[in-house]
């Protein structure tokens, strides 16, 4: 006598279960794709050089600062120990030198960190090496305060008058 095993299954179950798994997995690679994807898009390098072309208002040159001072109002030394002076004044329109002589890279940006809002257009948009000057051109009149953007414990203030 053969039995005859009951299969509580219909003949369309066992494909519809695999169909059903694979949309899962298909779907948690995608979902992990997504996550992955936007963390490596967050992340960025300090040191990339900006994509846009840099404003009117700056420039990057490796100028002695006895050349500098020859073109510029006034002329802040960047050290180890931070901006020096930490404050000047100047008159509108003038330029104002920011010289590299530290052993680390200076990022001239407008406070506050780390969205740079008081003053957008205060914003060396890049690291400068030992030796680097980043000239800026003030059109607006106020203090403003500015700080090394790879080290915001360093910082100064320019008042235009």
């Amino acid at each position: 006598m053969e039995e005859q095993v009951e299969k509580n299954e219909t003949p369309g179950e066992s494909s519809s279960n695999t169909n059903y798994w694979i949309i899962v997995i298909v779907a948690l690679i995608m979902i992990i794709g997504i996550i992955w994807y936007a963390g490596a898009k967050k992340k960025v390098d300090l040191n990339e050089a900006p994509s846009s072309i840099p404003s009117q208002n700056s420039q990057s040159t490796s100028q002695s600062t006895s050349e500098v001072q020859k073109q510029t109002e006034a002329v802040i030394e960047y050290t180890d120990s931070g901006f020096s002076p930490q404050s000047v004044t100047v008159k509108i329109s003038d330029t104002v030198a920011f010289t590299n002589n530290s052993s680390g890279e200076m990022w001239v940006a407008s406070a506050p960190h780390p969205v740079h809002t008081d003053y957008p257009e205060l914003d060396a948009k890049r690291a400068y090496t030992k030796g680097e000057t980043y000239s800026f051109t003030f059109e607006k009149t106020g203090t403003w305060k500015f700080h090394n953007h790879l080290n915001p414990t360093k910082f100064g203030s320019v008042t235009v008058q």
